[in-house]
């Protein structure tokens, strides 16, 4: 499993588990971000407002409106995600 960072996915060496908290079963694992991309991670979202505060309120509900839509026609595969 890779993460989506600033537009690309990027793996690491390390993961961590996913434990159940009813039976304390682990059952997957997920990257651990290292220093240097969380840093990455917080300089993209700092540049992601700037780029969002740039548009307009008629832009950005298109872009949720869009979003929404994207979810709704997702609700079974991500209800099984949960």
């Amino acid at each position: 499993m890779d993460m989506y960072i600033a537009g690309r996915w990027t793996g690491s060496p390390e993961t961590i588990p996913v434990i159940s908290p009813y039976s304390g079963e682990t059952f997957d694992e997920v990257p651990a971000a290292s220093a240097d991309q969380v840093e990455t991670v917080i300089a993209a979202a700092g540049d992601g407002a700037a780029a969002m505060r740039a548009l307009t309120a008629h832009d950005r509900c298109a872009i949720l409106t869009r979003a929404a839509d994207l979810i709704t026609g997702q609700v079974d595969d991500l209800a099984r995600t949960v």
